[in-house]
């Protein structure tokens, strides 16, 4: 998932050749993974399928298919590597791996422009920041008065100043962790955040 996400950063920055290279490896991956496994233990079985494969006449419908079936969004494709399907039978491998990898091209090379629904996450998700980062300053201030307060008891008590330490160290960590927005992927995808 990581190269495809290159390969789409890629081409949203204009970048086609990094495109092109950073996909072709993505889909060598996909392609060798509809094949049944590559380790040694079913070395000679992969390499006689892929064998047969190369004297196969490459399925144009499957290609056209996965382009219509594409679709621009990272769960998609999440979705699709998923489902990939290994296989002995060459014609089945084939027809498989061409079809998951115009899928997922198209889904990549797809318009960088997001749909309306996912503008509509971004302004839900600037509106929640900018509440957040709210909450983020007035826990950074109490996590601050509980610290002084600590640090204030130390000489008097070791034991009890412990506690409002450990709190304000509680709240900072608290207003640092960053919640990740499910739909933060879908966003990233469109180079939105």
């Amino acid at each position: 998932m990581n190269i495809i996400w290159s390969a789409r950063r890629a081409y949203l920055a204009g970048d086609f050749e990094k495109t092109l290279e950073t996909l072709g490896v993505a889909l060598h991956y996909v392609q060798d993974n509809c094949v049944i496994g590559a380790g040694e233990r079913f070395r000679r079985i992969h390499d006689r399928v892929k064998r047969e494969i190369a004297s196969l006449k490459v399925p144009v419908d499957a290609i056209r298919e996965g382009f219509k079936k594409a679709e621009c969004s990272p769960l998609f494709i999440r979705a699709v590597l998923y489902n990939i399907k290994l296989s002995t039978d060459p014609v089945e491998a084939l027809r498989n791996s061409c079809l998951y990898s115009a899928m997922i091209a198209g889904a990549v090379y797809n318009p960088s422009q997001p749909p309306r629904e996912v503008l509509e996450i971004l302004v839900k998700v600037k509106m929640e920041e900018a509440k957040n980062a709210r909450k983020a300053k007035r826990i950074a201030r109490i996590s601050i008065a509980l610290l002084a307060i600590g640090l204030a008891l130390t000489p008097i008590q070791p034991l009890i100043s412990a506690i409002p330490l450990a709190l304000s160290l509680t709240l900072l960590l608290a207003a640092l962790i960053r919640r990740v927005d499910p739909q933060f992927e879908q966003l990233a995808w469109y180079g939105l955040v």
